[in-house]
């Protein structure tokens, strides 16, 4: 398992790898329905543009040559938000807790402080995955999950970073 920065030639394996999360677990994933081409075209171009501009970190685990988990925490005036998503049949085996202390690290560079990320009530997965990190509920965001007309309550979680 190699975990390296994203690279502009990555674009069609992330694309592939956001799909396929987004269909195992919607409510790992911000988007309301099922992303498009144009959709996924313009968040690949935005995140290399800010991994270029160190505004984010952007980190991709690669198995025998496949993406298989990606990592990006976007920083601004000292905050870190995180997002990470990891293949289903690749989950539970590390993956996500490299990326994220790898990412947590560079984030720290960039001047972040704290990092947070919001995840979907319900995803308990998710939740755990982050409290086995560091990450504390703070409460509930502003923002919602919305999928098939389903509202969605979304939990901060914070870890503050030295």
């Amino acid at each position: 398992m190699e975990i390296r920065e994203l690279k502009a030639e990555d674009k069609a394996q992330l694309k592939g790898l956001i799909i396929g999360v987004y269909r195992d677990s919607a409510l790992a994933m911000w988007f309301e329905s099922e992303p498009s081409a144009d959709s996924l075209e313009a968040l690949f171009t935005s995140k290399i543009d800010s991994i270029r501009d160190k505004t984010a970190v952007g980190l991709v685990a690669v198995d025998q040559g496949r993406i298989v988990g990606e990592c990006e925490i976007v920083v601004s005036a000292g905050l870190g938000s995180v997002g990470i998503i990891v293949e289903e049949g690749h989950r539970g085996k590390g993956i996500g807790g490299e990326l994220l202390a790898i990412g947590i690290e560079r984030a720290r560079l960039l001047g972040a402080s704290r990092i947070i990320a919001e995840v979907a009530e319900e995803n308990l997965g998710g939740r755990r995955f982050f409290e086995g990190h560091g990450f504390e509920a703070k409460g509930i965001s502003e923002r919602e999950f919305v999928r098939e007309g389903k509202r969605h309550e979304v939990i901060v979680m914070e870890r503050i970073i030295r």
